[in-house]
């Protein structure tokens, strides 16, 4: 029975790891990958697969521990892939400027905050996005990656495009 059970938690762990491979392949970065995580978790594969040698148990559950450790390997291997493509690439760790297509105006405040102005029936409004930053950090790199999100819940509506752009700026003058 424990064995079973042990099993079963193998495969219920296990069954993220092909899912986050197919991603990290797809995704072509490492940006969002801690080396760290993956050899702590290869470190723990070994462990239990020790385990069960030290024990001279031979059984399913090890074929299960051998499953998830080729597979989380992978990830490891995908991810030095993917380191290297980062440095030919020269991947920017800024998130592009990516505009509301239904804005009808686009005004770059300066490189880290721009407004989008909407047209709503007869009225105008706006929504101010700035650069935010978040840090990751692991035994290769000590990264800061920055993206852009709404800083600001423009309820008013103004009955001219100017007059909505004129607000927009004031507003994010006094938000800097």
């Amino acid at each position: 029975m424990t064995n079973i059970l042990e099993t079963a938690m193998l495969v219920c762990f296990g069954l993220s790891w092909p899912i986050n491979l197919i991603k990290n392949i797809k995704a072509k970065t490492a940006k969002a990958v801690s080396l760290k995580f993956l050899l702590l978790i290869i470190f723990g594969y070994l462990c239990g697969i020790a385990a069960k040698l030290v024990s001279h148990q031979y059984n399913y559950v090890l074929a299960v521990y051998f499953l998830n450790l080729a597979i989380v390997t992978a990830n490891l291997v995908v991810y030095f892939i993917n380191k290297k493509y980062d440095e030919q690439n020269g991947k920017s760790n800024v998130q592009p400027k990516t505009p509301n297509k239904n804005a009808v105006r686009v005004i770059d405040v300066n490189e880290k905050c721009y407004i989008e102005i909407f047209r709503v029936n007869q009225t105008y409004n706006y929504k101010i996005l700035a650069l935010k930053s978040d840090e990751y950090k692991d035994s290769t790199t000590d990264s800061t990656y920055y993206y852009w999100t709404p800083i600001n819940e423009c309820v008013s509506f103004f009955d001219t495009e100017d007059k909505a752009i004129a607000a927009a700026l004031e507003e994010a003058k006094q938000k800097k």
